[in-house]
Parts: C-alpha cells; structure tokens; sequence
C-alpha cells in the first residue's frame, strides 16, 4: 500500500489537473453573475508537468476574476515556468494572490509574481 501511494504521488498527482464547478448563490449580489477560478498548488518545478495545460483550461472557463491561492514553485529554477503558466492567463477585472505556505515557510526573497499580472495580497503586518 505504501509503495502504491508512493508511485501516484510521483507518477500521476503531479499531472493531475481537476476542475470543480461551484455556483454559490447569494441575494448579497443582486442579479450580478461573477465566475472566479481559484488556481493552486502548481509547485512548479524544473521538469514541466502540466504548466502548459493550465492557461488554456483557466481561459476557457471564461473568468471575470482568477485568484491563485499559494504554493507557487519548488525551486528557484521553477520562476520563469510559473510566471509564464499565470501570464497567460486572461481575465476580465482582476488577477490576485496570496502566498502558500511553501512559499512562505522558510525565507525566500523570490518576486513570486513579477510580470504576472497578479496583485499579491499581504496579510496586515506582513512584511513579505
């Protein structure tokens, strides 16, 4: 069994893309329809795995609003694939993210998003 979860973890999560589709209706809203796609845990890494695949599926999903939700890149090597996979992302108000917790553990200087197009959000008091 633990050579099993091992060899999808290494052969197949990696190259796993899942889209779910939640409508969350609310009178807060009015008759405003809005679709936000949330992208994360792309842990990019210096092999390509699905990176290419993303931009075309996150674009067909038509977005008003994309927010990536953390966990960027592996390794420092991995910055210009993922800053192309979220530059090719189109979006018609807005592109935003938030920091993961591998990409906040340990101390890493890296511009996560530089040319991206994303506006990063920090946490009051954050100073990364």
């Amino acid at each position: 069994m633990g050579l099993a979860c091992l060899a999808w973890a290494y052969f197949a999560e990696p190259y796993r893309l899942e889209v779910n589709t939640i409508p969350i209706v609310t009178d807060k809203l009015g008759d405003v329809r809005l679709r936000v796609v949330q992208v994360c845990d792309l842990r990019c890494d210096t092999k390509v795995r699905n990176e290419h695949g993303l931009p075309p599926i996150v674009n067909a999903l038509d977005p008003d609003l994309i927010v990536f939700t953390g966990n960027a890149v592996n390794t420092r090597e991995a910055l210009p694939l993922f800053r192309e996979t979220l530059g090719k992302m189109k979006v018609r108000l807005g592109e935003y993210a938030v920091r993961g917790n591998i990409d906040t553990d340990w101390p890493r200087p890296w511009e996560l998003f530089k040319d991206t197009g994303f506006l990063v959000m920090e946490a009051a008091g954050s100073s990364r």
